[in-house]
């Protein structure tokens, strides 16, 4: 009697699990915008110019995407997906020669994530 709440509660938690995580991220990300917008209330307030602002703090918490450690580099999709396509090849095969059809199954999707990823390799535009 008892393994069926257990079993019953798994998936409760999970779910619960990543409703909560969700909330903590959107948390945190609202919150650093808060300490963002209260500097530059601060900085008005002191006298600063939008310049001066601006190279202060740069142009808020969006402007991340633009650093350098956050763009793409040309290249690492296409070798992300030339590694997923092989570890889904290696477990179709592996699949096939234990006769699973759950290691094929699995293989075959993990390899159309890897196709996937050379797919956005090619439509991506590339930085110059």
């Amino acid at each position: 009697m008892e393994q069926h709440w257990v079993s019953f509660l798994i998936p409760i938690v999970a779910i619960l699990m990543g409703g909560l995580i969700a909330i903590i991220v959107m948390v945190s990300g609202s919150l650093e915008k808060r300490k963002y917008y209260e500097t530059v209330t601060k900085a008005i307030e002191a006298g600063k110019t939008v310049q001066e602002i601006k190279e202060l703090l740069g142009n808020g918490p969006e402007s991340r995407k633009e650093h350098p450690k956050h763009r793409v580099e040309y290249g690492k999709n296409l070798k992300k997906g030339i590694i997923t396509l092989g570890v889904g090849a290696g477990l179709i095969l592996f699949g096939f020669i234990q006769t699973s059809k759950m290691l094929t199954g699995a293989g075959a999707f993990i390899g159309v994530i890897g196709l996937s990823f050379i797919l956005v390799h090619y439509f991506l535009p590339r930085a110059e």
